[in-house]
């Protein structure tokens, strides 16, 4: 080999070597590990909450009226009378469903040899009546319980406001007490109890006020249902005529013609449990005629009770001398 040739090898080998050298002692850096990815922490937004709108009512403004003199057509009813509210519920009775007006030129009258027997005639001390005849009764002052039973075909009560008919198997309470005429229907179904109510000067006072001239009334005549009562008088009906403190249940009422005629429903059972007249008559009763009269109150309460309800009904009593009302 030549000269040259060994010359190059020896340059070679001096370049190589420091080449090598470095490529051992220099080492390139790698890029560090990537770390673990962790998302950011959500965030919980509150959702906010709906609203509900109320809607609200504006209440209407009532007018302010003076007090005027109530006017009062045919079958209208008001919520009070005189100073005591009334005790009556809602709604009112409808009049139709309680009496039925009739001729007044048709109103039965006695026949002469009608048969008395099956008439029962009963009061309490202090009652005030006489018997013209076995068929009639004459009321002044009080009340009385007659009842009709056949072979009888009717009986008659007269009073000094009007006068009362009832035909046979029908019972009747007449009341006439400080110009107040009232007639309760116990039993009799159909239009076996009538009452004719006199013409009369009605005056025209409300809370001891005069509005106007004296109005008048011309004779009525009503066939009534039974379970139903009808009072009448020469003034104008108050709370207290309405509903008195007597122990029966009374519910619904409405006027007839004027404030001066009025029908409500009663409910008998409480009429035999707390008035006064059939009180006394369970009490003493001593014969098969009066037994068999209260046996057809009894039924007839029961079916009264079936048909109208029990509900409803509000009983005044009369209040005890330590001055508490009775139970």
């Amino acid at each position: 080999m030549g000269a040259k040739a060994v010359y190059l090898s020896i340059l070679l080998a001096l370049l190589w070597s420091p080449l090598a050298a470095f490529g051992q002692s220099v080492s390139v850096p790698s890029a560090p590990a990537p770390a673990s990815y962790s998302p950011p922490p959500v965030i919980q937004v509150p959702q906010p909450t709906p609203q509900v709108n109320i809607p609200v009512f504006p209440l209407p403004q009532l007018p302010v009226t003076t007090p005027t003199l109530p006017l009062i057509p045919t079958d209208f009813t008001r919520p009070f009378m005189g100073t005591a509210p009334m005790l009556f519920t809602a709604p009112t009775l409808p009049a139709g469903n309680a009496v039925k007006k009739v001729d007044p030129q048709n109103f039965p009258v006695l026949a002469p040899g009608d048969s008395d027997d099956g008439i029962i005639v009963k009061y309490l001390p202090g009652t005030d009546f006489s018997r013209p005849s076995k068929a009639s009764v004459c009321l002044t002052e009080g009340a009385v319980l007659v009842s009709v039973r056949k072979p009888a075909a009717m009986a008659l009560v007269t009073t000094p406001h009007g006068d009362v008919s009832i035909e046979s198997e029908a019972d009747v309470v007449v009341r006439y007490e400080e110009g107040v005429l009232r007639v309760m229907n116990l039993t009799g179904l159909g239009e076996r109890v009538k009452i004719k109510v006199h013409g009369a000067e009605v005056s025209a006072r409300v809370n001891g006020q005069s509005y106007s001239e004296p109005v008048k009334n011309q004779p009525v005549s009503i066939a009534l249902k039974v379970g139903h009562e009808v009072v009448s008088a020469d003034r104008r009906l108050t709370g207290r005529d309405l509903h008195p403190h007597d122990g029966v249940g009374r519910r619904q009422y409405v006027f007839i013609e004027a404030d001066s005629l009025a029908v409500s429903e009663f409910s008998l059972e409480s009429a035999l449990s707390g008035m006064d007249l059939l009180v006394d008559l369970q009490q003493k009763v001593t014969g098969v005629k009066e037994r068999r009269v209260l046996g057809d109150m009894a039924k007839m309460a029961s079916v009264l009770n079936y048909m109208n309800g029990e509900s409803g009904y509000t009983a005044l009593t009369k209040p005890s001398k330590q001055g508490f009302p009775r139970e």
